[in-house]
């Protein structure tokens, strides 16, 4: 996936020919429904019987960008302040931590199927 700005839709550049790119894997890879089946047992193990489920705000979002680093397998021209940024899950989460707009571009071309099947 080209990452694009938040505001004018263009593709941004890592250097004159090369554009920043994530590599994503859709929610039907094996990579993904193993986090997901893993994230639902964790859920259900907190499950206290005649309990309401305690969930906050912070967990909710600390959960979608955990399955969104779940789904990263790469990535190329991605820097921070300056800095290339070498790939790994720890690095996806504080990209998507610090760039919530990252985090949307990313979220709509993973539910997107289309962007996954091969035609």
């Amino acid at each position: 996936m080209d990452v694009t700005h938040p505001t004018t839709g263009v593709a941004i550049m890592a250097d004159k020919d090369t554009t920043m790119a994530i590599n994503l894997v859709g929610d039907d890879s094996d990579v993904a429904r193993k986090y997901d089946l893993g994230a639902r047992n964790r859920r259900l193990a907190k499950i206290q019987p005649g309990r309401p489920a305690k969930v906050s705000a912070e967990q909710i979002e600390a959960d979608e960008i955990d399955r969104l680093a779940s789904r990263t397998i790469g990535w190329r021209g991605v820097a921070l302040d300056g800095a290339d940024v070498e790939f790994s899950a720890a690095a996806a989460k504080k990209l998507y931590t610090r760039f919530p707009w990252l985090r949307v571009q990313v979220a709509e071309f993973i539910e997107d199927r289309a962007n996954f099947l091969k035609v």
